[in-house]
């Protein structure tokens, strides 16, 4: 189309069809489209920003504190023998017999009797119990003795008869704690002996011994500085009478 304005000529173009400007219009909002996806993109990678919601700094900050716990608890367990042979070791705590060799004891042995063995004092504490078909009244004499180890000591208990009637009885005893039961030797004991009592028959029984001086070489209880001995009365009568039922 052409249009004359004056002494010029201008060339006008022919206005576009409909479907030709929608075109256009979808073409340059597709680009305008393309250009602030790409902004958001470069965005997001600068950023560190993901999608999928994956934070690598957090994964790699736990898997660095699981790695550290896990070294600490190894090399711990490295230190546990070193330090059990500084703290534990010379006082004989946590000691097994299977650790010990026959030349190790030995070897112990012979150097004991070099450097002569040392005087230890114990306390030595009585205890006493009755059994429930046993009428008497058994106490010791004293609560507890000091010692020293391979002397001899003496300890009384008393019993006395409740009832109106004549009664047999007899005593068994324990140590506490009973690795040191094996240490621990009598001269003169009521234990394991019949024991008549007569009605409201007053009775003191003696109990002479001595703590064994090896004691002070074993590694498991030579770090002792107390000892329990319990004695317990049992009716001998009743006994008998269980048994007889029984068989």
């Amino acid at each position: 189309m052409r249009r004359t304005i004056g002494r010029f000529c201008a060339v006008v173009p022919p206005p576009l069809p409909a479907a030709a400007a929608t075109a256009t219009s979808v073409s340059s909002s597709s680009a305008q489209g393309d250009a602030t996806e790409k902004k958001q993109r470069k965005f997001r990678f600068e950023s560190g920003y993901s999608d999928k919601g994956t934070n690598y700094e957090e994964r790699g900050a736990f898997f660095s504190t699981f790695m550290g716990a896990a070294l600490m608890s190894l090399g711990c367990s490295f230190l546990f023998v070193p330090l059990y042979r500084i703290f534990c070791a010379p006082a004989g705590h946590g000691a097994d017999p299977r650790f010990y060799t026959v030349e190790g004891q030995l070897e112990r042995e012979e150097r004991s009797k070099e450097m002569g063995t040392p005087k230890k004092l114990m306390k030595m504490r009585f205890l006493s119990d009755v059994g429930n078909t046993m009428p008497i009244a058994f106490v010791p004499l004293q609560k507890e003795i000091e010692m020293l180890v391979g002397e001899p000591a003496l300890a009384f208990y008393s019993a006395y008869n409740r009832s109106t009637r004549t009664l047999l009885g007899v005593s068994s005893y324990t140590i506490a704690p009973p690795e040191a039961t094996n240490y621990l030797n009598k001269i003169q004991c009521f234990c394991f002996e019949e024991q008549r009592f007569k009605p409201h028959e007053l009775v003191e029984m003696p109990v002479f011994f001595f703590i064994d001086r090896d004691m002070l070489h074993d590694p498991l209880v030579n770090w002792l500085d107390e000892m329990i001995l319990n004695y317990t009365f049992f009716n001998l009568e009743r006994t008998r009478e269980v048994i007889m039922r029984q068989s």
